[in-house]
């Protein structure tokens, strides 16, 4: 049964959109009967294709479409019929043609089905909510379609063996579609907890000296917690084709600028100790810093190639919370102060290391993905 409950602001919401956007739902009766379809609707329709993504063509959600694919009126059902001659068999079959559906398929009556009674009865304010249609193909175009002619946002959700041609399509019509960011925090979560586990791990074993206290450790976990937060509202570019997980360039990924941290972690903890000759105490100040400002650098590292610049909610966080930390190190909240003169130090040695951690994640990616290998093939062929 199809609950019915009625929700008064919704409805309030979903009629000044209706009323916006020029959009007339049709009673089922209509679509059963398209002859009781409005005379002014019908006029509209002669210069409306079908597959326009045009409200009027709510009222071509029917089987009794013309056969025409723009400007067409209302005809008898389409169908056709199978012969003995082509089945074998002596009963005629007739096989409803779904072709003069919009979107070519009869899904989109099957999912304005689902989606208009809980719009008119303000289950689904489209305000607030977005449809989700997960199918292996007609019943997703369907959906975002029909939500499209409704004013109201889609996710559409596709197995990754679907056509080029469906996720090109779905990426004009649906308003969103399922991607990147969980790789990205993935690749971060991994190569983030290599770089911290395995530098205080070995510094322990190796040199017998704890590189930050207890209280530090924490620090380093509540500074993270807001940029991670933030990826979900990253800046990714939408892929034509499904992303999946890849778990061999994932887990490679991560591992490699795991491994590179720590490198770049032990360098500076001989150069810190050796070199600038600095006691236990600072010593653990000045780790403690370096692997903040370092930690949230990765998170820009864990994107993927082709990523847009930072979303700001991203970026903000992330720059905030490394200025926590330095303010923290340099005026000893909690730790021993360094200065802002060691702060400066950390920072552009963070810095330098970015740099040579991003190209060779770039090659690294080029790596994987053998982009040079097929173009040389190319060539050669």
């Amino acid at each position: 049964m199809i609950d019915l409950k009625i929700h008064e602001d919704a409805i309030v919401r979903t009629a000044r959109r209706c009323r916006e956007r020029d959009i007339v739902i049709p009673t089922f009766a209509q679509m059963k009967n398209p002859e009781l379809i409005f005379d002014s609707v019908v006029e509209e329709l002669k210069e409306i294709s079908l597959w326009e993504v045009h409200p009027r063509n709510l009222f071509r959600i029917t089987w009794k479409n013309e056969p025409v694919s723009k400007g067409g009126g209302f005809n008898g059902i389409n169908y056709m019929v199978l012969p003995p001659s082509l089945t074998g068999v002596r009963a005629r079959i007739i096989a409803l043609v779904g072709k003069w559906f919009p979107t070519g398929a009869h899904k989109v009556g099957a999912t304005f089905g689902c989606l208009v009674p809980r719009l008119v009865t303000g289950q689904f304010d489209p305000t607030k909510h977005k449809a989700v249609w997960p199918s292996t193909g007609n019943y997703c175009r369907g959906g975002a379609y029909v939500a499209s002619l409704l004013a109201c946002e889609s996710i559409a959700i596709l197995p990754e063996e679907m056509s080029h041609e469906r996720f090109e399509w779905l990426a004009r019509v649906a308003g969103e579609k399922i991607f990147e960011r969980m790789n990205s925090y993935a690749v971060y979560r991994i190569a983030e907890t290599i770089r911290v586990l395995l530098f205080l791990t070995m510094s322990i074993l190796i040199f017998k000296f704890y590189p930050v206290t207890a209280i530090m450790i924490v620090m380093l976990a509540l500074l993270n917690d807001l940029p991670i937060m933030m990826i979900a509202y990253d800046q990714t570019k939408l892929s034509m084709e499904p992303v999946r997980w890849e778990m061999r360039k994932v887990l490679s990924s991560a591992t490699l600028l795991g491994v590179f941290g720590v490198v770049e972690s032990f360098i500076f903890f001989l150069l810190a100790r050796d070199v600038l000759s600095l006691n236990q105490s600072m010593l653990q100040t000045i780790i403690f810093l370096k692997l903040a400002v370092a930690g949230h650098m990765t998170i820009y590292l864990a994107r993927t190639g082709a990523s847009p610049l930072p979303s700001p909610q991203l970026f903000f966080t992330s720059e905030v919370t490394q200025l926590i930390a330095t303010i923290f190190a340099v005026y000893g909240i909690l730790m021993t102060p360094i200065g802002w003169k060691l702060a400066g130090y950390v920072w552009g040695y963070a810095l330098i290391f970015f740099i040579l951690a991003n190209f060779t994640k770039i090659g690294f990616y080029r790596l994987v993905d053998h982009a040079d290998i097929r173009f040389r093939r190319l060539q050669k062929g």
